[in-house]
């Protein structure tokens, strides 16, 4: 997994990139009430909403408390061998999540509170053309970030789509939830620890999932409609494609917002750019993007015949991912929400290509971000500041009038964009930012922590991946000279250095423990001894796409 050079370069490792076998449950997910514990447990019922039919035998029991109806098992009966042994190791990393939240007085009037619509992409880097890109226009995405704020700094907690999302719901970083890997291998948040989705519930407000979820556990977020999710006890179900039919995307939203009136968040998952690219969607894109469009390909991308054909077909996933942003936001104009409704655009991670996805160069970690509100937030600013998906979660608890988690016994490194969306110049808002990464897989083990002041980026690796990397970001925005050995470079090693182990200190970073790090290699190892022998088809390598 890790590609070391002798010169000390390049030590994270070239992800490839893998084919995820999807399973997408269209049933939605409804919370019904029995004299039992199950009450909030999710239910799939049938349209009637008197019965269910399960889509895997395996993954439902029937309840037991008087309800009648099927409700999700803890496990799938059909997990392999692997799956059991690899969830034994992860029980004390990923324990049952708690519907708990904290300081819910309502401090706005509901008619005051603005919607919450959070969009997440699915792989994408910065390539869309209000970020510069050539090879692609997003005039959608392009309109959005014109009519509220463009962050040009935005990075993700973990470049791992589990890890990433759950600190979107969390406002906190994976290695301080126990969600350092992809929810269907048994990571999850840990007890105890509030979540977005019940907050906003909590406080009033109609919640929505659209698209996955791929947190854990997902009972703990009882989403009021949970339409093509999946969750840890029913891995990867049948139709994962569904989001890339983006006019269902927006149908599927229209009626969630007319079925009933009240502030609603809707957290709404589309899987483009994710891989296997799909060239053509129920007419979607429009229209479609070939290799003869690729005029100004840059790193990680190939400039030949086949580095053409292969970044075509990704910029064609992002051409229909813009035409569902369009949709989407047409749809929030004709159901006359638009005004009131705070939208919020972000990706999961960068692209799924050497360096991008699950490493910590800037290919991985940094993302779009654009948060348009018309009215409040301010229209067509850039923003250069050092900004972090943790900072959603206080932002969007700001703009609806309800106080920041605290306590837990875990220090909340995020911060409000507020003043930023306001248009204020906010000086040394953010002077260090952090990321990491600890799992994909059980067996993807890739342990490494990142510190950047937005030129220098410090990467330190801890057990089998034990090295540090420097880069200079504005000179070497690609990253391939490490300045670690270079002399000269010892004042900005020193420097990140001692930042990063200080907020390592400070978010009690299990890192920090030998044990722990050594534990996590007994993990990895077993899995990956375990893996060839297994029959389960989730993941296997390709060019294109991972999970």
């Amino acid at each position: 997994m890790v590609s070391v050079q002798k010169d000390g370069r390049g030590l994270e490792p070239h992800h490839g990139g893998f084919d995820h076998r999807f399973h997408f449950a269209r049933a939605s997910i409804h919370r019904r009430r029995c004299k039992a514990a199950c009450a909030t447990v999710p239910h799939r019922l049938t349209s009637a909403g008197n019965e269910v039919t399960p889509f895997s035998k395996s993954a439902f029991t029937r309840c037991g408390g008087g309800c009648g109806v099927f409700r999700l098992s803890p496990h799938d009966a059909g997990r392999s061998s692997i799956m059991k042994k690899v969830l034994a190791g992860l029980a004390s990393l990923a324990v049952a999540a708690a519907t708990a939240t904290v300081g819910l007085a309502d401090t706005l009037p509901a008619r005051d509170r603005p919607n919450i619509l959070l969009i997440t992409a699915d792989d994408l880097g910065m390539q869309l053309s209000c970020y510069g890109d050539r090879n692609i226009a997003t005039p959608h995405l392009d309109k959005l970030a014109s009519s509220g704020v463009r962050f040009t700094r935005a990075y993700v907690t973990q470049p791992s789509c589990s890890p990433s999302r759950s600190s979107m719901f969390t406002g906190l970083y994976p290695s301080q939830t126990g969600h350092l890997g992809l929810s269907h291998y048994g990571f999850g948040i840990q007890q105890g620890i509030p979540n977005l989705t019940v907050t906003l519930r909590n406080a009033g407000f109609r919640t929505a999932l659209i698209g996955k979820l791929h947190v854990g556990p997902a009972k703990s977020f009882a989403f009021d409609l949970a339409e093509g999710g999946f969750d840890t006890a029913t891995p990867w179900p049948k139709d994962a494609e569904n989001t890339r039919d983006v006019e269902q995307v927006g149908k599927t939203l229209g009626d969630f917002i007319t079925k009933a009136p009240g502030p609603f968040f809707v957290k709404l998952s589309l899987l483009d750019p994710h891989g296997p690219f799909s060239p053509t969607v129920k007419g979607y894109p429009q229209k479609p993007i070939t290799a003869d469009d690729m005029k100004s390909l840059q790193p990680p991308f190939k400039d030949t015949d086949e580095g053409r054909k292969e970044a075509a077909a990704y910029y064609n996933c992002i051409k229909r991912l813009d035409d569902g942003v369009g949709i989407i936001t047409t749809v929030l104009k004709d159901k006359g929400v638009e005004k009131n409704t705070l939208v919020i655009f972000v990706s999961d991670n960068g692209l799924p290509f050497p360096k991008g996805k699950c490493t910590l160069y800037e290919g991985g970690t940094r993302v779009p971000l654009m948060i348009s509100w018309p009215g409040h937030v301010k229209a067509d600013i850039v923003n250069n500041n050092l900004v972090s998906t943790v900072d959603l979660v206080p932002t969007i608890l700001e703009y609806v009038g309800l106080p920041m988690y605290k306590g837990n016994n875990r220090v909340y490194e995020g911060r409000s964009l507020k003043r930023l969306l306001e248009g204020e110049q906010v000086p040394g808002f953010r002077q260090y930012l952090f990321t990491e990464m600890t799992f994909h897989r059980p067996m993807d083990l890739n342990i490494r922590r990142a510190a950047t002041d937005g030129r220098y980026k410090l990467i330190r690796g801890y057990g089998p991946q034990a090295g540090v990397e420097l880069y200079d970001l504005e000179k070497d925005p690609n990253e391939t000279d490490n300045l670690a050995v270079t002399p000269g470079a010892e004042e900005h090693l020193r420097r990140l250095d001692g930042e990063l182990t200080r907020f390592l200190e400070r978010v009690q970073d299990p890192v920090l423990s030998p044990e722990k790090v050594r534990a996590w290699e007994q993990i990895s190892a077993k899995a990956r001894a375990e893996e060839p022998k297994t029959k389960r088809d989730l993941v296997r390598p390709t060019k294109a796409g991972n999970p």
